[in-house]
């Protein structure tokens, strides 16, 4: 008997090479595994830190895991040439960057 209720998290990290990795889920405070396969949106399925999800939560024989898995934010892949979150020093560098 499993509970289907949808929860929603942020990806902890996730490693595009191995298809794996850890979402903290909200509600319950705890860390949840999240395989590739059980990702929903988007194609191709690649998550980044920091992005939102929606899940619901099986019980595996490892613990908690992630299925039907749904970005809700953070859905555009970081540039390649752009620094990550990660890699600012905290300054904010936005001047004569034209908004389309």
């Amino acid at each position: 008997d499993l509970d289907t209720a949808i929860a929603t998290g942020t990806v902890k990290w996730y490693d595009i090479e191995k298809g794996y990795g850890f979402v903290y889920e909200d509600n319950a405070n705890r860390d949840v595994f999240l395989h590739s396969a059980d990702i929903q949106e988007p194609e191709p399925k690649v998550l980044y830190e920091g992005h939102r999800v929606s899940f619901e939560v099986e019980d595996s024989d490892r613990g908690p895991r992630a299925v039907t898995v749904t970005v809700i934010t953070g859905t555009e892949r970081p540039d390649e040439d752009e620094p990550t979150l990660a890699e600012f020093d905290g300054e904010d560098d936005e001047e004569g960057e034209p908004e389309d």
